[in-house]
């Protein structure tokens, strides 16, 4: 039991830090966090492409499937429940690239996929790429 604390908040504090980066990194844009209990989404950028569209964005510490899969499951439900049928604009953010069958099911269903790699965000979604940032030096 104490192992699984442990590791818990070894992930709660990984998922901190991404955030935070995030927020620095991305600090030209307008950023929301869910604080609703039926949405309490990690990210929310406004006009994140310059024609007014909005992208959720949820942060995973782990690239293992179930995460995936709990980030999947979330991003749809907050957006259903914040902006009903309108067409999704989605990403999740993991802290290194996963597997390739994740870049295969995520491009599949339409959500974006970013992810950090020495300290940089990448993404191999054109159009995300305007959320990509270089390691601070």
């Amino acid at each position: 039991c104490s192992l699984r604390e442990a590791l818990s908040v070894v992930q709660r504090r990984l998922h901190n830090k991404m955030t935070n980066t995030l927020r620095k990194q991305w600090a030209k844009y307008t950023l929301i966090e869910g604080s609703s209990k039926a949405a309490l989404f990690d990210v929310l950028i406004q006009n994140f492409d310059k024609q007014k569209n909005e992208l959720m964005v949820e942060v995973k510490s782990s690239i293992e499937p179930a995460h995936v899969r709990m980030a999947i499951g979330q991003l749809c439900d907050y957006w259903f429940t914040t902006n009903g049928e309108s067409e999704r604009k989605v990403a999740i953010v993991l802290p290194q690239s996963p597997y390739p069958e994740t870049h295969d099911l995520l491009r599949w269903l339409g959500i974006g996929l970013l992810w950090f790699e020495g300290g940089a965000l990448r993404t191999d979604d054109e159009w995300l790429t305007q959320l990509e940032f270089a390691a601070e030096v």
